[in-house]
């Protein structure tokens, strides 16, 4: 099957990903983030408001853009009872970004200058990737790693 027939397969109509949400605990610390460590801008910002029809529930949301195809929403949730516990990259439910970067030792010279960042360096992937993990100030998990080269078919 070619490339084209298989990325017709599937949801019909799909055509890309439109952008990728995650739920902060602190908005203005993960825009701080997304713009100052990432570089993104802020497109657009809620401020609190509530949510859905359940009592004393809020959200904020935002979105920054990477570039023309890459857009974040950050969302804060606050409601009764909340669990504010980030789950564990490697628990059921857990999760990663990965960003790609052209030279992971100095993406992660950078990385260790930015205050709240640690930085775990990993083994090359047996294709030869370099990759690194990071975690950011509240505990969300991200990687770096270089871009795959493929051949084409």
């Amino acid at each position: 099957m070619r490339q084209s027939e298989r990325a017709r397969a599937g949801l019909p109509g799909m055509t890309g990903v439109d952008h990728v949400g995650y739920n902060v605990p602190d908005m203005t610390q993960a825009i701080g983030f997304f713009t100052e460590v990432l570089g993104c801008r802020v497109i657009g910002r809620q401020p609190p408001h509530p949510y859905s029809q359940e009592a004393g529930s809020t959200v904020e949301t935002a979105v920054l853009r990477f570039n023309e195809r890459i857009d974040f929403e950050l969302l804060s949730f606050r409601y009764p009872g909340q669990d504010t516990s980030m789950p564990d990259f490697r628990g059921a439910g857990g999760y990663h970004l990965a960003l790609t970067v052209t030279d992971v030792a100095a993406a992660v010279a950078y990385l260790r200058t930015r205050p709240g960042v640690t930085v775990r360096e990993a083994p090359p992937l047996p294709n030869g990737r370099q990759r690194a993990f990071l975690t950011t100030p509240w505990g969300m998990h991200m990687q770096i790693i270089t871009r795959i080269v493929t051949t084409p078919f």
